[in-house]
């Protein structure tokens, strides 16, 4: 930062005085603050109030905060004012000093204080800078100023809703000595940007009031201490809509502040026990509709916002009220008994306390018909949210009915409702139909009394079941008043487990008649039909799939059942051993026998039928193994038959070849007897005669042996010629795999 100063001396009073004046005396004197309550319109260094401070007038100023404690920061203004050219107007809008500004000597003008545009909050209050005036001669001159409303004049800033979209001007104009006009310009905008103050009303103040709607108390929480939580406590279902209220003032209205209230959006937040928030599974906040909170116990806090027309969003934010809330899972039972109330206006008030009225009627000698007698629980206790309040109301007093012919029900429906309380049922044999009341039996015939019935047991009809299932049969029977029936099985060519006879026959019987039926277990099972030859052929190697087996009661009738194998063995010695499903078939256990078993249920025993049935399987072995030998790829004949060349002389042994050429037996695998050795495997060589005939089989090639050749192992490298190398191999069943490639021995 840079700085200028200058400092000079001067005698006043045969003192000397250094004062040094700096360009950072502004800022101080911005900083610097007295306790003037208003600007005035001369510094109080311009003792001639010329608007002009002078050397001497600054001088003397200091002289005075030196030595009469006059303020600092006047002082420092005076001597800046002086240094700026003596000439100063007021600003009304700052404080002292900054109020005091320095105006330039060069000659008549009018200066505007504050900015040219402004702006004014909506319904706040509007202080004019105002604007000051200076002619030729420095003299201050008066300076007057119009208001105008978008071009109208008016007498005041009026800063509410309906002046938003308006633009006021303040024209400042002033006339010089020579009869020059000066005027200066400010337009002010008045904008809407402060949100209303949410206030909740302080419910604790006036709780009974409340009570109504189940408000029940407020409590401070000190559990957590040092934090205390103040809590409104509510019964459960309590109403809050009639419980809460509150203001939302905003200062922007047509005619003073607007009330937002009934627009403040109520957003409810469950709590845990701590207040801490409460979130979902997914890490969400549980927000509860505000009609439905109070249904669930539990703690919240309700957080107020609101919105004013200009968009301006304000909260509800306070460090001691906010409104937590606890809503109980129980409620005020009302007092509906020793109140003279009917049972209409019992209901009405069990009601109105969100629980359910149940109720009693009975007679009482005592009391008017349609009054309470009596309430469960007490009044003034808390009962779970939602429970019943039993109520008795009187019927008035008790008159015997005559109940004799009516049925059952409406007997025990008449009795009740004439204030007795219905007994015991006895049935009796009867012409009458059943459940008649025939007479009564009773020693009490006042109210209250037990009173006892006879009735019919009526007669029961025997129904018509054949052809029905069984269960159906049984059902029915017993469903029409009769001890379950005796079951009998028989063979009968109907289906399984249906009637085929009953005793006795349809029709009226005692309800207490013993019926027999007869119930079919269809015909006998005769045979086990493997369907398939009893002797199959399987390969060595593969597992057993079995086909199943059908079980027949004469080659007329479809197969009753179709079952699969109980086991499947192989013989060893004299046993037959069980063989395991999950290892495949072997040829030296041939041949398998398989076991097809099925029981069935015989008449007039509980010891079961048994049918087996038995077919055997062959398991051969006739495939080869399978010879898997790398050739090197560079050599293949029509990319099937490999043949190498072979120079005279350049390898001694086929095992030279071999080795030279990669060529390895990498598996023998048989399909029966698993991987086997590459000892195994036998390699022929044999000499292609290309110029002679098959007599045994025309149209084949003449091979001959190395041996049939004149040719042994370690020579036939050295005699030009084609030769076969066969690799051969056999498994027990003397199956044979063969694998040849050719070899050419050049003649040079």
């Amino acid at each position: 930062m840079k700085i200028s100063c200058f400092c000079r001396k001067h005698f006043l009073k045969n003192r000397l005085f250094i004062v040094c004046v700096c360009s950072l005396l502004l800022l101080i004197s911005g900083f610097i603050r007295t306790a003037s309550a208003a600007p005035l319109s001369f510094h109080p260094a311009d003792t001639n109030e010329d608007k002009r401070i002078t050397e001497g007038e600054a001088m003397d100023y200091v002289e005075g905060w030196q030595q009469r404690d006059l303020p600092l920061a006047f002082a420092m203004r005076a001597l800046f004012l002086w240094q700026s050219g003596g000439l100063y107007a007021v600003n009304p809008s700052a404080e002292p000093p900054a109020c005091w500004a320095p105006f330039e000597e060069s000659g008549a003008r009018l200066v505007l204080f504050g900015s040219e545009e402004e702006f004014v909050e909506c319904g706040g209050s509007y202080t004019d800078p105002g604007a000051d005036g200076q002619d030729e001669d420095g003299s201050p001159l008066v300076v007057a100023s119009v208001i105008t409303k978008d071009g109208v004049p008016v007498e005041s800033i009026d800063n509410n809703t309906g002046t938003l979209e308006s633009e006021f001007r303040i024209t400042y104009s002033t006339e010089t000595a020579s009869g020059v006009n000066l005027s200066v310009v400010r337009r002010i905008y008045v904008q809407d940007t402060r949100p209303p103050v949410i206030e909740p009303a302080m419910l604790q103040m006036d709780p009974v009031a409340l009570m109504p709607y189940g408000y029940r108390n407020f409590e401070a929480d000190w559990t957590y201490y040092p934090r205390v939580f103040h809590v409104h406590i509510l019964d459960c279902n309590a109403d809050w809509s009639m419980i809460d209220s509150g203001t939302a003032l905003d200062a922007c209205g047509s005619e003073g502040p607007t009330d937002y209230w009934d627009s403040v959006e109520k957003t409810v937040r469950r709590l845990k026990p701590d207040y801490s928030l409460e979130y979902d599974e997914f890490g969400n906040e549980i927000i509860v509709p505000l009609d439905q909170f109070t249904q669930i116990p539990g703690i919240y806090r309700i957080d107020y916002t609101v919105q004013d027309s200009a968009g301006n969003e304000g909260r509800y934010v306070t460090n001691n009220f906010l409104r937590y809330i606890k809503v109980m899972d129980t409620t005020r039972v009302p007092l509906v008994v020793d109140a003279g109330l009917t049972r209409e206006e019992a209901e009405a008030r069990i009601l109105a306390a969100h629980l359910a009225p149940a109720v009693i009627e009975q007679h009482d000698d005592n009391i008017f018909a349609g009054l309470v007698i009596s309430q469960s629980p007490a009044p003034d206790i808390f009962a779970p949210c939602n429970s019943e309040v039993q109520i008795i109301v009187s019927l008035g007093p008790c008159l015997l009915p005559t109940v004799t012919g009516m049925s059952l029900e409406d007997a025990q429906e008449a009795l009740r409702t004439a204030g007795y309380i219905s007994g015991s049922v006895t049935a009796v044999p009867s012409e009458a139909e059943a459940g008649t009341v025939l007479f009564i039996e009773t020693d009490n015939f006042l109210c209250g009394g037990v009173i006892h019935l006879v009735v019919s047991e009526g007669p029961c009809f025997m129904p018509d079941v054949i052809g029905l299932p069984m269960s159906e049969a049984i059902a029915q029977i017993t469903g029409a008043g009769f001890p379950a029936p005796e079951i009998q099985y028989d063979w009968n060519v109907v289906p399984v487990d249906t009637v085929y006879d009953q005793f006795p026959d349809p029709g009226k019987r005692t309800c207490d008649f013993q019926s027999v039926l007869k119930v079919s277990l269809f015909l006998k099972p005769t045979y086990i039909d493997p369907d398939a030859s009893l002797f199959n052929s399987f390969e060595c190697g593969v597992y057993w799939n079995d086909p199943e087996a059908s079980v027949r009661v004469g080659e007329e009738f479809d197969p009753i059942a179709w079952i699969g194998a109980a086991e499947i063995a192989y013989q060893s010695g004299e046993s037959w051993i069980p063989a395991d499903p999950e290892i495949p078939l072997l040829a030296d256990h041939s041949p398998y026998r398989v076991t097809y078993r099925y029981e069935y249920r015989k008449p007039y025993t509980e010891e079961p039928g048994v049918l087996e049935g038995i077919r055997f399987i062959a398991v051969n072995d006739t495939l080869p193994p399978v010879l898997t030998v790398k050739d090197n790829p560079d050599y293949l004949l029509n990319e099937t038959i490999p043949v190498y060349v072979c120079r005279k002389g350049q390898y001694h042994h086929w095992d030279d070849v071999a080795a030279a050429y990669d060529i390895r037996i990498l598996s023998l695998e048989d399909q029966c007897e698993g991987s086997l050795s590459a000892d195994n495997v036998v390699i022929d060589i044999y000499r292609y005669f290309p110029d002679e005939v098959n007599e045994d089989d025309p149209g084949e090639p003449v091979l001959r042996s190395l041996e049939e050749a004149g040719l042994t192992e370690t020579t036939w490298l050295n005699t030009p010629g084609f030769y076969v190398v066969n690799y051969s191999a056999r498994d027990q069943a003397y199956n044979m795999i063969f694998s040849g490639r050719g070899v050419e021995v050049p003649e040079d």
